[in-house]
């Protein structure tokens, strides 16, 4: 379980976590706070690699396709999705910070969900055939939106080691911003409004 974002294993499917608690386990999926501990956690795990860096570098640069499973065992390629705009939100089960931005997660799905040119998708690395997990894990923590199963190939075509990492696509499949790590309410803000300035 990670206590605020996970830095991906290089080995395998594990994740490397800065220290955790019961409590911090415990917490409530929904608590929008985050505490000092947490915050300086992911300010530490970021500035100490390159990824913030490597992630802003693919603003600008069209999205390599792929082609995925869904949670409900349907293909889905990035092409399907052409002419939308496209939020990816790359994710796990167990990444603690990923169900602390969870709520804004949900507030731009109901925000945007009746328009049709935008699609938001979690991508979850994972076995395609994780036998229902991935789907079970959703249900558990009220997660709705479009969920795909990743077995590390778009995960390592974006160069994604930190999670949670956002990439919104315009609709000519270009990436024009990227997020890593937990949302405050300003950076929820930002990525709004540049959802809404590419629909």
């Amino acid at each position: 379980m990670c206590v605020s974002i996970c830095v991906l294993g290089q080995q395998n499917n594990t994740t490397k976590t800065s220290p955790s608690s019961k409590q911090s386990e415990n917490q409530n999926s929904t608590d929008w706070t985050f505490n000092s501990s947490e915050r300086q956690s992911e300010k530490k795990i970021i500035e100490d690699s390159t990824y913030l860096f490597s992630v802003k570098q693919l603003e600008g640069q069209y999205a390599k396709d792929w082609t995925l499973k869904s949670t409900d065992y349907v293909n889905y390629s990035l092409s399907d999705f052409k002419g939308r705009v496209l939020l990816i939100e790359f994710t796990g089960a167990g990444c603690h910070g990923c169900l602390k931005v969870q709520p804004f997660v949900n507030l731009l799905d109901s925000a945007h969900r009746k328009n049709e040119n935008f699609k938001l998708i979690d991508l979850y690395q994972t076995n395609p055939d994780d036998n229902g997990r991935t789907r079970a894990y959703n249900l558990k923590h009220g997660i709705r939106v479009l969920s795909l199963l990743d077995d590390k190939k778009v995960y390592k075509q974006y160069g994604v080691t930190v999670i949670p990492s956002f990439f919104l696509i315009d609709k000519t499949g270009k990436i024009v911003y990227t997020h890593v790590g937990l949302f405050t309410i300003e950076t929820f803000i930002k990525l709004n409004n540049e959802i809404n300035k590419n629909l």
